[in-house]
């Protein structure tokens, strides 16, 4: 467990809990377009009673390696799909999203229904795992619903950070006062001048 938090940047803390515990991981590619974009990677640690999804940090060679995306409650989940091939599905209170997969999908989903089903008080971990098609999760029509918002977010964002004038009050205040401080030294006068002559 604190091999796995320590992982994942911007971990939730109250992921290592006492009554938690790892059960599997998986590395993934996302086929649908809701978690972090269509032909990404993914990677999954599935707990006794959550999915923690991962991707990996824009500097590979940065610690630690993944950065948190989003936790999911298995109470939240109401349908694990066997898409057929490598793929699988997950049908839950955000929406559907599909995944693909080299490592051992099959054992995989067979724990994650087991975990639901424990976390559900269920005793037929079997009934919440169905064989599906990519095209009965209707994945095309949301995921461009999806990513259109995302892009209008971004946008904002970036116009944000990248505008003075939008800049908080206070950071503009703190900002004009070191632009127009009686302690800036002169243009072109390096460090340490200030004791010449002494």
């Amino acid at each position: 467990m604190f091999d796995v938090v320590r992982s994942i940047h911007n971990c939730p803390a109250d992921l290592l809990s006492s009554h938690r515990h790892l059960t599997a991981k998986l590395e993934c590619v996302e086929v649908s377009n809701l978690i972090v974009g269509r032909g990404h990677p993914v990677t999954l640690f599935l707990f006794s009673d959550c999915l923690e999804l991962c991707k990996p940090r824009k500097k590979p060679l940065s610690s630690p390696s993944l950065k948190h995306v989003t936790r999911l409650s298995l109470l939240h989940v109401e349908q694990v799909l066997d898409l057929g091939d490598a793929q699988f599905g997950i049908i839950c209170e955000h929406g559907p999203f599909a995944l693909t997969t080299e490592g051992d999908k099959k054992a995989f989903l067979k724990e994650l229904c087991a975990n639901i089903a424990t976390s559900l008080c269920r005793p037929d971990p079997e009934s919440l795992l169905r064989v599906a098609s990519v095209e009965e999760l209707s994945l095309e029509a949301h995921s461009l619903t999806l990513s259109r918002r995302m892009k209008r977010y971004a946008s904002r964002v970036v116009q944000r950070a990248t505008s003075l004038h939008n800049t908080p009050g206070r950071l503009r205040r703190a900002l004009s006062q070191l632009l127009t401080s009686p302690f800036r030294q002169h243009e072109g006068s390096p460090m340490g001048k200030s004791g010449e002559g002494q």
